[in-house]
């Protein structure tokens, strides 16, 4: 998904296209400050880890939460995964591939129980940005 080139390694167009998806300065400054920071090439653990690192820059914990909740029918921390996913791929400027979702949300959907199929949203934000 960051590595649209596939080369493993984060380039500053890959950098590029993931600020300007969470609507972060893209300027030229700016992708060389994230740059010398990160002592290029920059591979995905790397990248990841700088990333989770300023999260705090990012939307907060509770916007992200906001924003799955508006999908939560049920109130009770999960989110149908298809609806979701239908929702990734055709709204917004910066649509996901299936693929893309399926690779980024498809371990924290649920595959038995009460909730199958569903996403519980709290574990993958606690995933991918800590508590």
């Amino acid at each position: 998904m960051l590595d649209k080139d596939n080369d493993s390694v984060i380039s500053e167009k890959d950098l590029k296209s993931v600020l300007q998806s969470l609507q972060q300065d893209t300027s030229s400054a700016s992708l060389k400050q994230y740059f010398s920071l990160l002592n290029p090439p920059v591979d995905f653990p790397s990248f990841m880890t700088y990333i989770t690192s300023m999260k705090s820059q990012l939307s907060s914990h509770e916007d992200i939460i906001g924003a799955f909740t508006s999908f939560d029918e049920g109130d009770n921390g999960y989110v149908d995964f298809e609806e979701l996913k239908k929702e990734l791929m055709t709204s917004g400027p910066k649509r996901m591939s299936e693929a893309d979702v399926e690779s980024v949300l498809g371990r924290f959907v649920e595959k038995t129980g009460k909730n199958k199929g569903k996403v519980a949203y709290n574990k993958f934000l606690d995933a991918m940005v800590g508590s």
